[in-house]
């Protein structure tokens, strides 16, 4: 499936806000999914995703997360949060 988007808001116990806002770019069922992520702190930093979910034994899954950022700063930006 490709197509449609989201934005959710977060509000920490102390009350403060954090927007987040992305696009689905491609989604294959049981198996991965590809977005973009936006955090409205930092607006013109979009990072592309993948995400792949792994079967593991045992009922499990492992999860694999690649995001490509625009730059090194907008990279900081985001490990640091």
């Amino acid at each position: 499936q490709r197509g449609g988007g989201y934005r959710y808001l977060h509000v920490d116990t102390d009350g403060t806000e954090y927007g987040f806002w992305g696009a689905v770019h491609d989604a294959v069922e049981n198996r991965s999914i590809t977005q973009t992520f936006g955090f409205d702190g930092w607006p013109d930093s979009a990072s592309l995703d993948r995400a792949v979910f792994e079967e593991l034994p045992g009922g499990r899954t492992r999860l694999r997360v690649t995001s490509v950022v625009f730059d090194v700063a907008s990279r900081d930006a985001m490990l640091a949060s």
